[in-house]
């Protein structure tokens, strides 16, 4: 089993690349505090992998038309 999947806490660029979206995307959610919660430990971004997993499902539609 690889190491990385049982960290706790996933980088700005392991988010970036699970969501499909940039690292600047990212960080402009920081700073306009939208979609995920974050930390700064050792003065460093990191994300809780739960919360983002959590985000995905969140997020997830069935169809274009379904209700939010």
């Amino acid at each position: 089993m690889n190491t990385m999947t049982m960290e706790p806490f996933l980088t700005p660029a392991q988010v970036s690349e699970r969501l499909g979206i940039s690292v600047g995307t990212l960080a402009q959610w920081r700073y306009l505090g939208l979609h995920l919660p974050y930390h700064k430990i050792g003065g460093r971004i990191r994300y809780d992998r739960k919360v983002v997993d959590r985000y995905i499902k969140a997020t997830t539609r069935q169809s274009t038309g379904a209700a939010r």
